[in-house]
Protein backbone atom coordinates (compact mmCIF):
# COMPACT_ATOMS: atom_id res chain seq x y z
CA UNK A 1 0.00 0.00 0.00
CA UNK A 2 1.52 3.30 -1.06
CA UNK A 3 0.66 6.77 0.07
CA UNK A 4 1.06 9.89 -1.97
CA UNK A 5 1.49 13.34 -0.58
CA UNK A 6 0.54 16.20 -2.83
CA UNK A 7 0.67 19.86 -2.08
CA UNK A 8 -1.84 22.34 -3.34
CA UNK A 9 -1.55 26.05 -3.26
CA UNK A 10 -4.57 28.20 -2.60
CA UNK A 11 -5.09 31.87 -1.92
CA UNK A 12 -7.00 32.87 1.21
CA UNK A 13 -8.28 36.33 1.89
CA UNK A 14 -8.84 37.45 5.46
CA UNK A 15 -10.51 40.56 6.64
CA UNK A 16 -9.35 42.90 9.35
CA UNK A 17 -12.15 41.68 11.62
CA UNK A 18 -10.99 38.09 11.32
CA UNK A 19 -7.42 39.02 12.23
CA UNK A 20 -8.67 41.18 15.08
CA UNK A 21 -10.76 38.29 16.42
CA UNK A 22 -7.75 35.93 16.32
CA UNK A 23 -5.69 38.49 18.25
CA UNK A 24 -8.40 38.90 20.88
CA UNK A 25 -8.74 35.13 21.25
CA UNK A 26 -4.98 34.76 21.74
CA UNK A 27 -4.96 37.63 24.23
CA UNK A 28 -7.73 35.91 26.22
CA UNK A 29 -5.64 32.73 26.36
CA UNK A 30 -2.75 34.66 27.89
CA UNK A 31 -5.08 35.91 30.61
CA UNK A 32 -6.30 32.37 31.27
CA UNK A 33 -2.68 31.19 31.45
CA UNK A 34 -2.03 33.79 34.14
CA UNK A 35 -5.06 32.51 36.03
CA UNK A 36 -3.70 28.97 35.80
CA UNK A 37 -0.33 30.10 37.18
CA UNK A 38 -2.07 31.88 40.06
CA UNK A 39 -4.17 28.78 40.77
CA UNK A 40 -1.09 26.53 40.79
CA UNK A 41 0.67 28.91 43.19
CA UNK A 42 -2.28 28.84 45.58
CA UNK A 43 -2.40 25.03 45.38
CA UNK A 44 1.32 24.97 46.18
CA UNK A 45 0.72 27.05 49.32
CA UNK A 46 -2.10 24.70 50.32
CA UNK A 47 0.12 21.66 49.85
CA UNK A 48 2.86 23.25 51.96
CA UNK A 49 0.35 23.87 54.76
CA UNK A 50 -0.77 20.24 54.50
CA UNK A 51 2.85 19.06 54.68
CA UNK A 52 3.34 21.05 57.88
CA UNK A 53 0.15 19.59 59.39
CA UNK A 54 1.04 16.02 58.41
CA UNK A 55 4.61 16.41 59.67
CA UNK A 56 3.31 17.74 62.99
CA UNK A 57 0.87 14.85 63.29
CA UNK A 58 3.62 12.38 62.43
CA UNK A 59 5.93 13.91 65.03
CA UNK A 60 3.22 13.67 67.69
CA UNK A 61 2.58 10.04 66.78
CA UNK A 62 6.28 9.18 66.98
CA UNK A 63 6.55 10.95 70.34
CA UNK A 64 3.50 9.05 71.62
CA UNK A 65 5.00 5.75 70.46
CA UNK A 66 8.31 6.64 72.12
CA UNK A 67 6.45 7.54 75.30
CA UNK A 68 4.64 4.20 75.26
CA UNK A 69 7.93 2.43 74.64
CA UNK A 70 9.45 4.40 77.53
CA UNK A 71 12.03 6.06 75.34
CA UNK A 72 13.03 9.49 76.60
CA UNK A 73 13.80 11.03 73.19
CA UNK A 74 11.23 13.26 71.59
CA UNK A 75 11.74 15.28 68.44
CA UNK A 76 10.31 18.64 67.55
CA UNK A 77 8.84 19.17 64.10
CA UNK A 78 11.94 21.13 63.15
CA UNK A 79 14.22 18.27 64.29
CA UNK A 80 12.13 15.75 62.39
CA UNK A 81 12.35 17.89 59.23
CA UNK A 82 16.14 18.03 59.70
CA UNK A 83 16.19 14.23 59.76
CA UNK A 84 14.05 14.08 56.60
CA UNK A 85 16.38 16.55 54.85
CA UNK A 86 19.46 14.56 55.81
CA UNK A 87 17.88 11.28 54.69
CA UNK A 88 17.01 12.84 51.32
CA UNK A 89 20.61 14.04 50.95
CA UNK A 90 22.08 10.64 51.78
CA UNK A 91 19.69 8.66 49.56
CA UNK A 92 20.27 11.05 46.61
CA UNK A 93 17.42 9.59 44.56
CA UNK A 94 16.34 11.46 41.41
CA UNK A 95 14.78 14.80 42.34
CA UNK A 96 16.29 14.85 45.83
CA UNK A 97 17.52 18.43 45.51
CA UNK A 98 14.00 19.70 44.82
CA UNK A 99 12.64 17.73 47.79
CA UNK A 100 15.39 19.10 50.05
CA UNK A 101 14.62 22.64 48.86
CA UNK A 102 10.89 22.20 49.58
CA UNK A 103 11.54 20.59 52.97
CA UNK A 104 13.86 23.48 53.85
CA UNK A 105 11.12 25.99 52.98
CA UNK A 106 8.65 24.04 55.13
CA UNK A 107 11.17 24.00 57.98
CA UNK A 108 11.56 27.79 57.73
CA UNK A 109 7.78 28.18 57.96
CA UNK A 110 7.66 25.87 60.98
CA UNK A 111 10.54 27.64 62.75
CA UNK A 112 9.14 31.15 62.22
CA UNK A 113 6.65 31.14 65.16
CA UNK A 114 9.32 29.77 67.51
CA UNK A 115 11.79 32.50 66.54
CA UNK A 116 9.16 35.14 67.25
CA UNK A 117 8.27 33.61 70.63
CA UNK A 118 11.97 33.48 71.59
CA UNK A 119 12.39 37.15 70.66
CA UNK A 120 9.34 38.09 72.72
CA UNK A 121 10.66 36.10 75.69
CA UNK A 122 14.02 37.89 75.47
CA UNK A 123 12.43 41.31 75.10
CA UNK A 124 13.11 43.49 78.18
CA UNK A 125 10.06 44.08 80.29
CA UNK A 126 8.94 47.51 81.46
CA UNK A 127 8.92 48.03 85.03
Amino acid sequence: MRYYYTTKRRTVKKTFNQLKQRYQDANGKVTSAQLIVHKVESEYETVQAQIIAITEELRKSINKLNELALKPTSLSTSDYLDILIESEKTSAEPGWQDRVQHLTKVKERVDCPFMVSEQVANFPQRG
